[in-house]
C-alpha cells in the first residue's frame, strides 16, 4: 500500500465488506485505499489522532447510540474528514435532520453492497477535491505573503529565509536549500539551507554541471529525480560528508530576464512519496519570487553603492568615510578603544596626467586603489578623498600600529611599476600622514586635520615619507609659520 493511500476508519460491523469494498475503491484513486477496522468508540478516537484519515464511518442506531460520542470527538478535532453514518431502518427521521449537519451522508442497515461502494466514493472524491481546495488557498496565501514582503523588504537574507520558509510549510520534505551562483568563481553556494545537517551543507560548493543543482543552474531546466541512484547525474559526495541520505531531489532554476541566479532545491518528501507536478509548480512560482527578490536586493544595493562609492576607483567615497568615522570615534569614546587614519597624497601625479593624458591617469589612481586594497585588513576602510588623496580608516588600531601600516603601504608605492599593462613604466610614490584618537587628538574633526597636516609636512619636506602626529605642537608651529 503506498504511504499516502487514502485511509477509511470503518466499525466492526463493516469487517465482511471491508476487503470487498477495498478493492473496488482502489480503482478509483490512484493513491490507493487503504480499510481500517476499529472495535470500539475509544480506539477509533486514538485512530484518527494517531494516523491518516481521510473517512470516518460510523454506527448511529439510535438503539445503542453506538458511536455517537466519536462523531462529536471527530467533527471537533478533525471537521475537515468527512463521515458516513451508518444508521437502522427505524431511525427517526428528525434525528436524521439533525445529523445531517454533521455527516456527509448516510448508509442504512440492511447494507446495500453498491449503495456503499458509491457513498465511500463519493465521500473519498470530497475529500480530495476539498483538500485540493485548502492547499489551493493555503498556497495563495503563502505567495501573497512572500509578495508582500519582496515589496516591502530589501534585505534579501530576510526575504529569502521566509521564501524557504514557506517552502517548508507547502512541499514536506527533509531538506531545503537555495543556492546562488558566485559571479566571480560561476560556482554554486549554499545562500539559505533548512533541514539536518543544514549548518554543514552550507560550507560546499558546486561547480556550475556538478550534480543534480549543478545542471539545472547551467541548463536552466528543472528536475525531479524520483530515485537519485538512477539518474547518474547525482553528487553523493556531501552525503558521504554529511552522513544524509538523498534519495529524491525537486530542484528549479532561479530566473529573472534570462539570467539563471542559481536553484531552488527540496530533497526527500516526507512519506516516502514521490514529488507531484503540484509540488513541482509550487516550487516554481517560489523560485520566481526569489528570483525577483534577488534582483531587488542586488539593485538597491549596486544603487545604495554608488550612493558611497567612488566611481573611479570603486573605493569608498568622502561622505561613507565621514560617516564611518563618526561612528569610529564615537565607539572608542564609549568603549575606551583607538583608532587611526592615514591620509595619503600621491606624488607629483600631475606630471602624471601632463606627460601621458587624463585616461592614462585615471588608470593609475585605479592601480593605487589596488594597492591599498592589497595592504589592508578587512575591517580597514579605505577611501578616495578627492583627486588624487586617499584616507585610510584602521579600528582597534594605536598610532605606532598605524605608523607600520603607512610605512608599509609606502614601500608597497615605491616598489609598484604603474601602467605595466598599458605598455608604460611609470613610478609615482606618496606621502603619508598618521594621527590617532583619542591617543593624540580629541575630536574627529582634529585627528581628520592632524592627519592632513602630517601628511603636508611629508609634502613640504622630501616626499615619498611617512609622518606620525604624535606631537601636535610641531605640527601647530608648523601652521603657525606659514601665515
Amino acid at each position: 500500500m503506498k504511504a499516502d493511500a487514502l485511509t477509511i476508519l470503518m466499525p466492526q460491523s463493516f469487517a465482511g465488506e471491508a476487503e470487498a469494498l477495498q478493492t473496488g475503491l482502489f480503482k478509483h484513486f490512484d493513491r490507493g485505499v487503504e480499510t481500517v477496522i476499529y472495535q470500539a468508540t475509544e480506539e477509533a478516537m486514538r485512530l484518527i489522532s494517531g494516523q491518516r484519515t481521510d473517512l470516518l464511518v460510523v454506527e448511529a442506531g439510535v438503539e445503542s447510540g453506538r458511536h455517537g460520542g466519536l462523531l462529536a470527538v471527530a467533527k471537533q478535532s478533525r471537521p475537515e474528514i468527512p463521515v458516513v453514518a451508518v444508521v437502522g431502518e427505524s431511525f427517526p427521521d428528525e434525528r436524521r435532520r439533525e445529523l445531517s449537519r454533521a455527516v456527509y451522508d448516510f448508509l442504512s442497515l440492511p447494507l446495500a453492497k453498491e449503495e456503499a461502494f458509491v457513498t465511500l466514493r463519493n465521500a473519498l472524491r470530497w475529500r480530495e477535491a476539498r483538500c485540493l481546495l485548502l492547499d489551493k488557498e493555503r498556497e495563495l496565501v503563502v505567495l501573497d505573503e512572500v509578495g508582500r514582503t519582496i515589496i516591502s523588504s530589501l534585505e534579501l537574507k530576510t526575504v529569502l529565509n521566509i521564501i524557504m520558509e514557506k517552502t517548508r510549510e507547502l512541499v514536506q520534505s527533509e531538506a531545503w536549500s537555495l543556492l546562488l551562483i558566485d559571479e566571480m568563481t560561476q560556482e554554486l553556494h549554499c545562500s539559505v539551507a533548512i533541514g539536518e545537517h543544514a549548518a554543514n551543507f552550507q560550507q560546499f560548493k558546486l561547480k556550475l554541471g556538478e550534480g543534480v543543482a549543478g545542471w539545472v543552474a547551467r541548463e536552466g531546466k528543472p528536475m525531479v529525480v524520483h530515485d537519485v541512484s538512477e539518474d547518474p547525474r547525482f553528487f553523493n559526495e556531501m552525503d558521504l560528508h554529511l552522513g544524509f541520505q538523498t534519495n529524491s531531489i525537486l530542484c528549479v532554476p532561479l530566473e529573472t530576464r534570462g539570467k539563471i541566479l542559481g536553484v531552488l532545491e527540496v530533497i526527500n518528501k516526507k512519506g516516502g512519496g514521490q514529488f507531484s507536478d503540484g509540488d513541482l509548480n509550487l516550487v516554481t512560482k517560489l523560485a520566481g519570487f526569489a528570483a525577483v527578490a534577488i534582483e531587488n536586493a542586488r539593485l538597491y544595493h549596486q544603487a545604495k553603492l554608488l550612493t558611497l562609492t567612488d566611481e573611479l576607483t570603486h573605493l569608498y567615497n568622502s561622505r561613507f568615510f565621514n560617516q564611518f568615522l563618526e561612528s569610529e570615534v564615537k565607539r572608542c569614546r564609549r568603549y575606551d578603544s583607538n583608532v587611526s587614519l592615514i591620509f595619503l597624497d600621491l606624488d607629483f601625479f600631475k606630471k602624471v596626467n601632463d606627460q601621458y593624458g587624463h585616461l592614462m591617469g585615471s588608470k593609475l589612481l585605479q592601480e593605487a586603489a589596488d594597492v591599498l586594497r592589497a595592504g589592508l585588513r578587512d575591517v580597514d576602510i579605505v577611501a578616495r578623498y578627492g583627486g588624487d588623496e586617499f584616507l585610510v580608516i584602521l579600528p582597534e588600531t594605536r598610532i605606532i600600529a598605524a605608523a607600520h601600516v603607512a610605512e608599509r603601504m609606502r614601500i608597497d608605492f615605491e616598489k609598484k611599476i604603474f601602467l605595466a599593462e598599458e605598455g608604460l613604466d611609470v613610478k609615482v610614490t606618496a606621502s603619508f600622514g598618521v594621527a590617532s584618537f583619542p591617543e593624540f587628538s580629541s575630536s574627529k574633526e582634529e585627528l581628520v586635520r592632524l592627519a592632513d597636516q602630517a601628511m603636508y609636512h611629508v609634502k613640504n619636506q622630501s616626499r615619498n615619507g611617512v609622518f606620525v602626529a604624535d606631537d601636535p605642537s610641531v605640527l601647530e608651529a608648523e601652521q603657525e609659520g606659514k601665515k
